[in-house]
């Protein structure tokens, strides 16, 4: 990596090399994403099946029964709650290791 000798900093080739290559391909990206057409940045068209008005839907319907549909106060929920107690007892216990 870099040391430091008398006061200077002195890199290796290796990683100037690996930084002259990143700082190339960031630079590379900043220029495509600049100067590329919108032809290329849009969703095409012929892409699109139809499905906005059927997630929309789902959506809304997702929203408005959550809180009392059997799938989701049997389902989803519970799994929901014994997942988070799994994590915050990993958490609690990594946490409490020294």
């Amino acid at each position: 990596m870099s040391e430091q000798t008398g006061g200077a900093w002195r890199v290796s080739r290796q990683h100037a090399a690996h930084l002259a290559f990143w700082t190339a391909v960031v630079a590379v990206a900043l220029v495509l994403a600049t100067y590329l057409p919108d032809v290329f940045l849009r969703f095409p068209d012929r892409w699109n099946i139809g499905l906005r008005i059927f997630l929309d839907g789902l959506q809304d319907w997702i929203i408005a029964n959550r809180a009392l549909h059997p799938v989701f106060v049997f389902g989803f929920d519970p799994l929901s709650h014994t997942i988070d107690t799994i994590v915050r007892s990993l958490e609690s216990g990594l946490m409490n290791t020294p």
